[in-house]
């Protein structure tokens, strides 16, 4: 009898550590590595800087897809390069201070640039914005050999955004991120995932990333980033062919006084048309009038159309700058029908 309580003595321990092993962290403890992984997404509290990032992607739309290049040399907040290269497309912005200098060799900005614009890498570290970090009861996973912890976002709004980390280290591994129409699951239009984490000094970023958006879709990979010791001075010179924009790093933005927002009847997806996220470019002068207007693919279904048509006139946000209101532009994303 005795050697069987000596044995069960010596074996509790091995027991409850494998219990822990197997049982995921609170919902708290998950809150807080979030907060430490935002801590480590910001560029400010990075020694890499200034950088130089270099990324290749596959932009695909359809059954038809291209390969490019996107490139950042960034010296601050306001001063820093972007360069975009598809085929025979371009565009390069330089912010220097208080002004943005835009050339491209298109009309507007297209439609896989602007989606590589709101991706999540540098100079953007997340997604999108949390105010709280609370999340949903976590789960252990298990990808690639690897245990994982995951845990969605109870504050997401209308998107089912999930964080994974390191079941070992708390390191975080990956982003789901999915739109949930009319805040239900089911067929989601829009998707960003965040995978294949590195550190690089005290900074954490994802070297994979892939955004789905209807019939359009981006594969991002990082194949550099390096840290400069010092940008030559021609590298934010501005462009002698570009546009020149007002520009702040954190603009004052006035929504527009009692405007409804405008729904249309869902439309009834039929063999011959898929339901799609639409690009509209717009250009806002500053009293938030649209100077421009300009469709970046094909308005298929009448609500699109209709859409359109109104939001020539629709008063959008006045940005301002030290109290003064600038131009600017912006792409609009609507749902509509295209043909497949």
């Amino acid at each position: 009898m005795s050697c069987l309580l000596l044995f069960i003595f010596h074996a509790l321990p091995s027991v409850l550590a494998l219990a822990s092993a197997q049982s995921p962290p609170s919902a708290k403890e998950v809150s807080q590595w979030i907060e430490k992984a935002r801590a480590m997404s910001s560029l400010e509290a990075s020694d890499i800087l200034p950088y130089h990032l270099v990324a290749t992607f596959r932009y695909s739309w359809q059954d038809k897809s291209s390969d490019g290049t996107y490139e950042v040399l960034w010296a601050a907040p306001d001063r820093f390069r972007t360069g975009f290269r598809m085929g025979s497309i371009s565009e390069t912005e330089i912010v220097v201070g208080d002004k943005k200098y835009v050339e491209r060799n298109t009309p507007t900005m297209t439609v896989p640039m602007s989606i590589l614009a709101s991706l999540p890498f540098p100079p953007h570290a997340w997604p999108f914005e949390l105010s709280k970090t609370s999340v949903e009861k976590p789960r252990l996973t298990e990808t690639s050999g690897t245990r994982d912890v995951c845990a969605k976002s109870r504050n997401a709004g209308w998107w089912d955004w999930e964080f994974c980390f390191d079941a070992a280290g708390s390191a975080l591994t990956s982003q789901h991120v999915r739109s949930t129409p009319n805040g239900q699951s089911g067929q989601s239009l829009m998707s960003t995932d965040l995978t294949d984490y590195v550190t690089s000094g005290k900074i954490r970023y994802p070297r994979h990333i892939q955004k789905q958006m209807g019939i359009y879709s981006i594969d991002v990979s990082i194949e550099k980033w390096e840290r400069v010791q010092k940008f030559t001075d021609d590298v934010f010179a501005p462009l002698p062919d570009g546009r020149v924009w007002d520009w702040c790093l954190k603009p004052e933005v006035k929504a527009p006084r009692d405007q409804k927002p405008v729904f249309f009847p869902a439309p009834a997806v039929d063999k011959a048309h898929v339901l799609t996220p639409i690009a509209i470019y717009e250009i806002v002068g500053p009293d938030g009038i649209p100077e421009r207007v300009t469709p970046l693919a094909e308005l298929g279904d009448e609500g699109s159309k209709e859409f359109f048509g109104s939001e020539r006139h629709r008063q959008a946000a006045v940005r301002s700058c030290g109290g003064k209101p600038i131009s600017y532009e912006r792409i609009v994303w609507i749902e509509g029908l295209v043909k497949r």
